[in-house]
Parts: structure tokens; sequence; C-alpha cells
């Protein structure tokens, strides 16, 4: 039987192990060079559809009448404009529509110079309440509106030949059980309250009143 040559064996024995160092190093320096590349990577992290904020519409004239008030369905800011008409102070009607009983905060900027009031009306413009807290320049706020259907907000510039850009915005929410509706300034529109149910509710402006009503078996009482 041939004898192996042993410097050959050795030969065999140390490319062998040359052959492995390289094969070892080669697949170290792939895996260094993949790690190095998914290290490397930019991280990209969904933050989900970017919230603009609520939308905000024109105004569209006419809509001094509650047939041309301006819909909104839910939470919106209205950029708006009152006419300096020198013969009459300027009006603009806004209507609020919910399928589903809901709360409105509305607000209105008032244009330099001006002086706004903020008017709750029915249909045929029956004034319901009023908010002119602020004055010339001044905003106006009417928080707790209740709209079960459709409710009517106008605009009103107190002077007439006096106008300018202004906003009315209306923030829908969810009916807080126990919390105050607007209106409620006069008794046969006070805020229903069930029998034992506490009440809460937000002095709007100067002078303003809230009634409520908790009905019992055979009466009503209103406070």
């Amino acid at each position: 039987m041939p004898r192996k040559n042993p410097a050959l064996a050795v030969f065999d024995a140390h490319g062998m192990t040359l052959r492995m160092s390289r094969l070892r190093v080669l697949c170290a320096f792939s895996l260094i060079f993949v790690g190095c590349d998914r290290c490397g990577a930019p991280s990209v992290v969904d933050a989900g559809p970017i919230d603009a904020g609520p939308p905000v519409l024109t105004e569209k004239e006419p809509n001094d009448a509650a047939a041309q008030a301006l819909a909104l369905d839910g939470t919106a800011t209205v950029e708006a404009n009152l006419s300096a008409d020198p013969a009459k102070p300027d009006v603009d009607w806004y209507v609020l529509r919910a399928q589903q009983p809901r709360t409105v905060d509305v607000r209105v900027t008032a244009p330099n110079g001006a002086d706004l009031a903020l008017e709750l009306v029915d249909e045929t413009g029956g004034l319901l309440e009023t908010v002119n807290e602020g004055g010339v320049g001044a905003s106006e706020r009417l928080p707790n509106v209740n709209v079960e259907a459709k409710t009517f907000v106008r605009v009103v510039a107190l002077k007439k030949g006096v106008g300018g850009a202004y906003t009315f915005s209306a923030k829908f929410q969810d009916r807080a059980p126990g919390y105050e509706l607007e209106p409620n300034e006069r008794k046969v529109d006070a805020t229903a309250v069930a029998l034992g149910q506490a009440i809460s509710g937000t002095v709007g402006h100067a002078g303003d009143d809230d009634f409520a009503v908790r009905t019992v078996p055979g009466r009503d009482l209103v406070a």
C-alpha cells in the first residue's frame, strides 16, 4: 500500500486550513457587510394619516335668511366676510345639523372695528338666545348648543357700514349626560334633568341665565 508523503499531507492539511480560513473570512465579511447594510438603512416608522385638522370652508352669499344658511354637519371652520353696507348691518345665517343629538361649541371672531353678536334663532328668525359680550373687535362664544336635528345660528353686525373678514367655527361633540344644553335662557327652553341626576353647566357670558327642569310625577320643578 503506497505511503502518503508526509510533506504532502502536511501541505494538504495546511492547504485545507488555508482554504477553510479563507471561507471563514469571506463568510464573516459577508455577515459584516449585510449587518452594516441593515444597520445603515434608514428606519421608516409609519405614523399613520396626517391630521390636517377640521375642514376649512368658505362662506357663500347670499346667506341672509334661513333658506340660504350655510349647512355644517360636523366640526368645521368657515372663512367669511361681513359686508360693510351703509344702508343696513349684514347678517349671515348658519345651520348646524346632526343625525344623532350632539352638542356644539360655536365661536366667531370679529373684523377690526366691528361689533358682532351670536344669535340662536328658530327657522322663522325668532330669537332664542343672543351673546354680545366682547364688544368692538372681540370674539364671541356660545358653548353647549343643543343640536338634535338642525339649529340655526346668526352672526349679526351691530352697526351698519362696518364689515370685514371673520371666522365662524363649530366644534361638534358627543352629548355629555348631566350637562346643560343651550338655549336655556327661558323656562320654556329649560334643560331636562332626570330625577336624582346632578347637572353641570357653563356661564358662557355676563348675564347668562340657565334654566333646568326636573320632572317628578304630577309636577315639574324648574330652577
